[in-house]
């Protein structure tokens, strides 16, 4: 939820009935940012809310889609650190990039996240992690696996994801995946008959799948051919194996 559109009995509600944790989409906690990433046209002020739902001991996990331009450099430094000055009530935030689909008629030009752009979020993020584990004990701020992808860096491991509060958003999404694989991988020596698979993925997915299907192809018992499907039906911009179309996957 955004929380622009709750009334008092809405919010009074939540309280009354511990309906908790509350997931949040926030974006800027600067209220002209917000207001105009929201298309309100005036200033939205997200953390007098927060701050109630706070006081109230609702927890809550925080979102920002970080667009270009917009929301990123210092109004995401505000963002990250006005929000974990509510720690543990707000008990993380997660930044994932800006996706834009071929459906775009009649509305705000947006500039996509490059590979650049991703380096230079990791770079800017990093140090934040590092400063709030040491006062919050936890990393607090994560961000989205796409990010990582884009940027050609390495998944950061399990533990840096403190139990992976965003896991759906697709924070650690990949980390989990990949742990998973490894510690799986050893019991397909004893599959008894050849098997022939076919593995789809997505133009980001192959980054780290391809190598998952070399070392199936290393155990002689399976056939594994890999096969990328590029996102036609929401446009060249969506890279996630998630947003694959059925339709897309035939062809």
């Amino acid at each position: 939820v955004t929380l622009t559109n709750l009334s008092e009995a809405d919010f009074q509600r939540i309280v009354d009935q511990r309906l908790s944790p509350v997931y949040i989409s926030v974006h800027a906690t600067d209220p002209d940012t917000r207001g105009s990433l929201l298309g309100r046209g005036k200033a939205v002020d997200v953390m007098e809310r927060i701050r109630f739902l706070s006081e109230n001991g609702i927890e809550m996990h925080t979102q920002v889609v970080l667009c270009p331009g917009l929301n990123d450099d210092v109004h995401l430094k505000r963002t990250v650190f006005d929000l974990a000055a509510c720690y543990p009530d707000v008990a993380s935030l997660g930044i994932v990039p800006l996706g834009l689909t071929r459906f775009r008629k009649n509305l705000p030009e947006l500039d996509p996240v490059t590979p650049e752009i991703a380096k230079r979020t990791i770079e800017q993020v990093t140090p934040w992690q590092s400063s709030l584990k040491k006062k919050l004990g936890h990393n607090f701020v994560y961000l989205g696996d796409e990010f990582y992808l884009q940027a050609d860096r390495d998944i950061p491991s399990a533990s840096a994801y403190d139990g992976f509060p965003l896991l759906e958003n697709g924070v650690g999404m990949v980390r989990r995946f990949c742990d998973a694989f490894e510690n799986g991988v050893d019991r397909l020596r004893s599959v008894p008959v050849p098997r022939h698979i076919l593995l789809v993925t997505s133009r980001l997915g192959e980054r780290f799948v391809r190598g998952m299907v070399d070392r199936l192809n290393d155990l002689g018992c399976l056939e594994v051919e890999l096969v990328e499907v590029r996102n036609r039906f929401f446009g060249d911009g969506i890279t996630v194996t998630g947003l694959l179309t059925g339709a897309d996957m035939l062809d």
